[in-house]
């Protein structure tokens, strides 16, 4: 039986690239890291969705780097050019404490995927009496398939980004291979280990699957196919955020496509079809004050 360990210590594959250098030696993989932690910032956090944010706010932290280049991420600095500070993995523990005694309502793991087997070590551990809040896996759903069977024993809810129908967009955009594959199986699991987002008498989640998507410009047919995809496979009551708020950033500036800000009509024809379909847990933005509401 495989253990965590045998996706990392000889050559890592955690995460879609699959791409295998021995970052225990030193190596950078394809998401710009080796062995050490990164983290870019952990506080409490207001901006996501209301059962993750609520009124106390959600205890987040950035981890530095990313499995994807996506050629328009508004956290560039962090995602692509590795801003942050190293951790090891008893400081990660220490942190995820502070946020607790803070009275964050979960731990917010952000981009958590190429640093998988350390946080798995570090959730391991405090699951045994020492974390008493959810943990939530944010994430572009890019893991390597079998490394979300770990994850079932750390994860509580996973917010999922699903942000292509089409692999060659992804490869387009995010330079990433076989994107959709993988991130259509990887929520499939999601949610077989979850179920559908369980949110409890104070609004706020505790356990499930929450699916992103970033509606971009021009692809308003690459949404609705993911959002179908989410109809077919887990029915009426899953729950989605729609996001209106893609903002041009980094190389999306010299890219025609992506150069510019959804339209009011293209959003909005994204959550009509969402409507459509009779989906009833749908998160919505306004597009002026992202503010966001319940279909």
């Amino acid at each position: 039986m495989k253990r965590i360990e045998d996706f990392y210590n000889d050559g890592c594959f955690l995460c879609g690239n699959m791409c295998g250098v021995k970052r225990i030696s030193g190596e950078k993989g394809k998401c710009n890291s080796d062995d050490t932690i990164y983290i870019a910032s952990r506080n409490l956090h207001f901006g996501e969705e209301p059962p993750i944010s609520g009124y106390d706010g959600s205890g987040t932290i950035f981890f530095s780097n990313c499995s994807l280049k996506c050629r328009y991420c508004q956290n560039y600095p962090i995602s692509q050019f590795g801003v942050g500070k190293p951790y090891d993995q008893d400081r990660l523990i220490n942190i995820i404490l502070e946020l607790q005694k803070k009275k964050a309502k979960n731990i917010n793991l952000v981009t958590p995927t190429h640093y998988s087997y350390h946080i798995y070590r570090v959730i391991k551990k405090l699951k045994d009496g020492l974390l008493n809040i959810p943990v939530v896996w944010n994430t572009s759903s890019y893991e390597n398939p079998e490394i979300v069977d770990f994850l079932d024993d750390v994860v509580d809810i996973y917010l999922a980004d699903i942000r292509y129908s089409k692999n060659s967009d992804a490869e387009k955009y995010s330079s990433v291979k076989k994107y959709t594959d993988i991130a259509f199986q990887n929520v499939i699991k999601f949610f077989k280990q979850k179920g559908n987002l369980q949110i409890d008498e104070y609004g706020y989640a505790t356990k499930g699957l929450l699916v992103r998507i970033l509606v971009l410009p021009g692809m308003v047919e690459n949404a609705k196919d993911i959002i179908k995809f989410c109809y077919d496979n887990f029915g009426r009551e899953i729950y989605l955020s729609l996001m209106s708020q893609y903002t041009p950033y980094y190389k999306a500036l010299d890219d025609p496509n992506l150069k510019r800000r959804v339209k009011f009509e293209e959003y909005q024809d994204v959550v009509d079809y969402a409507k459509k379909l009779g989906l009833e847990n749908c998160f919505i933005q306004e597009i002026e004050d992202v503010e966001e509401r319940c279909l």
